[in-house]
């Protein structure tokens, strides 16, 4: 009688449910362990000038690892890592941390920067996958508590068992975690005067249809930004067939605006509005020539 995708879901459960309690514990409880989670939660709830900044800001906030490194001397091997991003949404604030996820059938670990980059370093010791679940990292010498993206059906099998999580130690089956995010990058986010080609186009974004293009720094080839939303300028740039373009000027403007919190309560914020101006590059570029 062939198997279910329900069966086959309760057959990884029970797989993933039966590592010794001696060594469970030594996984989830050990004191070393770096725990993002608790960390951003009290960013979040103790630093007002971080919430603050989460609120005006139409970008995320992104900590690296250096600025942690102040308080957690532990973390200096991932200084170069963003660990943490913190974004306001609808009065909201809300953190993302390194996450597991599956990306064509593999188990990857993404930083929460804004590409998601896939992180191979980070091994997975283990994970708490459904209610309130996380997961256990190692980079190098250092293990830390982070996040796991789990798809709805393995959730709703969960549910429909009674069960409020599945743990166990090593990687989880790809077939219940989320996909590696696709994120949209806002020419916001794109550094000023800085010459990019455009590498790849034909992409659009979901909710508006807007151009998305890959880019990479000529100077800098490791600066790479993929899924990059278009203005109307960088749009016809990119349709034009032109290769190369530089953001001239991020005009920032503040315009105070209200929003209801999570309580359903109004309060006057005051929000970043962000106007880009982008100018294509000629192979020779006479723009700044002295004369």
């Amino acid at each position: 009688m062939p198997t279910t995708a329900k069966q086959s879901n309760q057959a990884k459960q029970t797989e993933q449910t039966t590592t010794p309690e001696s060594t469970m514990t030594t996984i989830f409880n050990n004191p070393s362990t770096i725990d993002l989670i608790d960390i951003s939660n009290r960013l979040i709830a103790s630093n007002q000038g971080l919430r603050e900044k989460a609120e005006k800001s139409n970008s995320p906030v992104l900590i690296t690892g250096k600025s942690l490194v102040k308080k957690i001397p532990s973390l200096k091997p991932l200084e170069k890592k963003t660990l943490i991003s913190i974004r306001s949404m609808d009065g909201v604030t809300q953190s993302l941390l390194p996450c597991v996820y599956q990306d064509g059938g593999d188990v990857v670990v993404c930083l929460p920067d804004l590409n998601a980059t896939p992180c191979p370093e980070f091994e997975v010791l283990g994970f708490r996958a459904g209610r309130n679940g996380f997961s256990i990292l190692k980079y190098g010498d250092v293990v830390i508590k982070a996040a796991i993206a789990c798809n709805r059906d393995f959730l709703d099998d969960l549910e429909a068992e009674g069960q409020d999580y599945s743990e166990s130690e090593g990687q989880p089956d790809p077939s219940i975690l989320k996909p590696k995010p696709q994120l949209e990058i806002p020419l916001r986010n794109i550094p000023e005067n800085v010459i990019f080609k455009i590498t790849a186009t034909g992409g659009k974004t979901e909710k508006y249809n807007t151009d998305l293009i890959d880019i990479q720094s000529e100077e800098n080839p490791e600066m790479i930004y993929r899924n990059v939303i278009c203005n109307s300028e960088l749009s016809r740039i990119a349709n034009s067939g032109k290769k190369k373009f530089k953001i001239t000027e991020h005009a920032t403007t503040y315009q105070k605006t209200t929003e209801k919190n999570q309580y359903g309560k109004e309060k006057q914020i005051t929000k970043e509005v962000t106007k880009t101006y982008v100018i294509p590059v000629d192979e020779l570029d006479l723009s700044d020539l002295k004369l």
